[in-house]
């Protein structure tokens, strides 16, 4: 489900792509607390994976051409997100850490 999600971010700027360091962009964000998500914000060619890291958890995510962003917990953690790509032409756009609502709920929508 579509959600918004408030709190801290990391974006590029004009819709770009986050810098890559050897497929890896490191998005320097607050501490989360349980109940919080990230939302990564992406484009990519074809379907491929991200590992997503942050305080020693290590998460496997798929990136879906056609969609735009994915979904995780994010639970309690401190220090920077680690987002490794496997494949070239993976643009990461923005990393958001915070609390989700649907954006039903936000936007006005009936649901």
């Amino acid at each position: 489900m579509p959600a918004a999600v408030f709190g801290a971010q990391v974006a590029a700027w004009d819709g770009g792509c986050l810098p890559l360091s050897d497929r890896t962009a490191v998005a320097d964000l607050p501490a989360g607390y349980e109940g919080n998500i990230f939302r990564i914000d992406y484009r990519v060619p074809r379907d491929t994976r991200a590992t997503v890291l942050r305080d020693g958890r290590r998460t496997e995510v798929p990136l879906r051409a056609g969609r735009d962003r994915v979904y995780l917990p994010a639970g309690a953690g401190s220090g920077p997100v680690r987002i490794s790509v496997q494949d070239d032409g993976v643009c990461l756009r923005a990393v958001v850490l915070g609390m989700a609502v649907p954006e039903e709920v936000v936007s006005g929508g009936a649901g």
